[in-house]
């Protein structure tokens, strides 16, 4: 949610935001008021006093002039934007394309919440934070490649194939979930034989994540089911469960870890490994 003293913050630096506010940002103010309309705001003095921190002047009553933008969304639901930017700088029919544009940026930061799991730590001490924090960017990164050397290959073949839609994209979590089983083995390889082996194998993860692919349909957008007390934060003490779990008993093969967490925190710890003979070369 942003805040008032931000928005005139950036005013000051003649920056033009554009932002996305919910129904409790001044609804007595923005909620009535018609899309592309200018509303002003003023200025508490707990909010002066905040815009006078970061080293502008400011006053209680001092007026912040805003403009409206109100999106119906193809769901049915309105998006209320504000902005600073007037008419002749950007007309009220463009919000709707930039809107769907920051969306893709909004499905990123999910995929690394909640499918990467950036948040989600092994330990509480900062050495264990930033090399969880580090390995997980690797693989979100390792992973990317991968997704563009498969949609490039599906680009190559899309005219063989009858598809109902223009546009597909691979599936992030049937990727990500491949991946966290194959990854560690890819990197590992140290002769020719291992490495071809390797490409193939990577060929055929190519292969199906090609088989999996979803279609990008335009104006479509997956509601927010957040529910009220939800949290998204991560128990340590359940994945250190995990990982303490897939190393209890007799394992014939080390690199055959019992659950998909402890794979994950594999990766991490041979990442980290990596990082720091990189650091100390």
């Amino acid at each position: 949610m942003p805040s008032l003293p931000l928005l005139f913050y950036l005013m000051v630096h003649q920056i033009r935001p554009v932002t996305r506010v919910p129904s409790s940002f001044y609804p007595k103010i923005i909620g009535p008021a018609l899309s592309n309309t200018r509303v002003t705001l003023t200025l508490s003095s707990d909010q002066a006093r905040q815009v006078r921190k970061l080293g502008v002047n400011a006053t209680a009553g001092t007026a912040v002039r805003l403009r409206v933008i109100k999106l119906l969304l193809p769901s049915g639901q309105i998006e209320t934007l504000v902005t600073t930017l007037t008419e002749e700088e950007m007309s009220e029919e463009a919000f709707g394309e930039l809107y769907f544009i920051r969306w893709e940026i909004e499905v990123h930061y999910g995929q690394e919440k909640y499918t990467v799991e950036i948040e989600n730590f092994s330990g509480t001490t900062p050495r264990v934070v930033e090399q969880d924090y580090y390995a997980t960017i690797v693989f979100a990164n390792l992973s990317a490649a991968v997704k563009q050397e498969a949609e490039q290959q599906w680009d190559e073949h899309r005219d063989q194939c009858h598809r109902k839609y223009d546009r597909y994209r691979i599936n992030y979590r049937l990727l990500i979930g491949t991946l966290k089983y194959r990854l560690i083995q890819w990197l590992w390889a140290k002769t020719a034989k291992d490495y071809e082996r390797q490409q193939r194998r990577f060929q055929r993860v190519i292969a199906r994540l090609m088989r999996y692919i979803v279609p990008v349909i335009p104006g479509i957008i997956t509601p927010r089911n957040k529910k009220r007390g939800q949290t998204n934060k991560f128990v340590i003490t359940v994945r250190r469960s995990l990982s303490r779990r897939s190393r209890a008993g007799p394992n014939p093969n080390p690199n055959a870890l019992a659950t998909p967490f402890a794979k994950m925190r594999q990766f991490r710890m041979a990442a980290s490994c990596w990082s720091n003979e990189a650091a100390n070369s």
